[in-house]
């Protein structure tokens, strides 16, 4: 799992930057619904629609910023943050 990084991945996408990370490339096909009929949709608890809500707003906020370690600093300081959520839940 250390070949894959979401925060990489989303600061790469944002600036258009290509992936040439095998396994990274792999993994966002499935996370982008390879695979999945068009009829399927996810069945989403509220903190996990709001996570997605901040990923969203994450994502316009940094349309401007052009520093890739910036945005993958910004992305992983989410993703953490949303990986706490879920361990104290437990």
């Amino acid at each position: 799992m250390s070949r894959i990084s979401l925060a990489e991945m989303e600061a790469k996408t944002g600036l258009s930057i290509k992936n040439e990370n095998f396994t990274m490339h792999f993994f966002m096909k499935i996370v982008r619904g390879f695979g999945l009929a068009d009829d399927e949709t996810p069945d989403l608890n509220e903190d996990e629609i709001v996570f997605l809500l901040r990923t969203e707003q994450l994502r316009v906020q940094l349309y401007t910023v052009r520093s890739e370690q910036k945005r993958i600093a910004l992305f992983k300081e989410l993703y953490h943050k949303r990986y706490l959520q879920i361990i104290n839940q437990n």
